[in-house]
């Protein structure tokens, strides 16, 4: 039996009329076309981290490479894109955001130029900074009001 078909005590079940649909409709909307983009996103930096390392690495470390200089340009031009598309349903997160997720792209270019040039220093370095990456990062989606205001739906 179809949706439309269902009886009720009102007639037949029209999703369009249903009370809840008008309101929660927009917003689920919202929530589902933010994660799809979220996700594409996050896809994308994936391969575009690995490019830029790849890169850079092929490069023996010369981030004034200009293959390296465009890879990473592609690299930050998909993290401001992900910071806007949090920016866009949590304004105050955008920029704290931005900065966190620089500072660990920073980190993992530490960690793989320093095993490319057998650097255990600066491998050590970037592994404790990536282990400690996770405070600064919730203290900036704490600090925005995510959390506080509640306003993350799982």
């Amino acid at each position: 039996m179809s949706p439309q078909a269902i009886p009720s005590t009102s007639g037949t079940y029209s999703p369009a009329h249903s009370p809840t649909t008008a309101a929660v409709a927009p917003d689920a909307t919202q929530a589902a076309d933010l994660r799809a983009t979220l996700t594409s996103l996050l896809s994308d930096h994936v391969w575009l981290a690995g490019n830029a390392l790849e890169t850079a690495v092929q490069k023996k470390g010369d981030l004034k490479d200009p293959q390296v200089v465009g890879a990473v340009k592609a690299l930050d031009a998909n993290s401001v894109a992900l910071s806007k598309a949090i920016g866009s349903v949590y304004p105050d997160a955008e920029k704290p955001f931005l900065a966190s997720w620089r500072q660990h792209i920073g980190f993992f270019v530490n960690y793989t130029l320093g095993k490319t040039t057998k650097d255990d220093k600066q491998v050590t370095k970037a592994k404790a900074d990536l282990d400690a990456y996770h405070m600064p990062m919730t203290a900036a989606v704490l600090t925005s009001g995510i959390v506080a205001n509640k306003k993350i739906d799982s």
